[in-house]
């Protein structure tokens, strides 16, 4: 089951499971079993808003955070994504391809920085 960082955000894992990649990308947030059931289900739209899906057991201000979360390190997290699925982001007909050109939608080396920054506070 891929996730997509090693740590934990609110005390919940965002992964996705290789059976689900026929979706376009959302994200899954559980604990440290990694099952669905229980889980949040996050859509991610191509801007890195989401729409819950499903709540699972999370409260309000755990999916306010994971939400936050994600729509800071969306970009990122779509890499790992597209390395498994051919699905884009939920609401979009096309598949947004990784490309190195200046029109690419992914973060350039100078934002870097600005997610490595958001994972350490996301991470406290």
């Amino acid at each position: 089951m891929p996730k997509y960082y090693d740590f934990k955000i609110c005390g919940y894992y965002l992964y996705f499971t290789a059976h689900c990649i026929i979706e376009c990308m959302h994200v899954h947030a559980s604990d440290r079993k990694l099952t669905e059931g229980g889980s949040a289900k996050f859509f991610v739209k191509s801007n890195g808003d989401t729409v819950i899906q499903n709540r699972g057991v999370l409260t309000d201000r755990e999916l306010s955070k994971i939400q936050s979360f994600i729509k800071d390190n969306y970009k990122e997290m779509y890499l790992k994504w597209a390395s498994m699925s051919e699905n884009g982001f939920f609401g979009d007909s096309t598949r947004h391809l990784i490309n190195k050109r200046s029109l690419s939608p992914y973060p350039r080396d100078k934002d870097l920085e600005s997610i490595q920054n958001s994972l350490r506070y996301h991470s406290r």
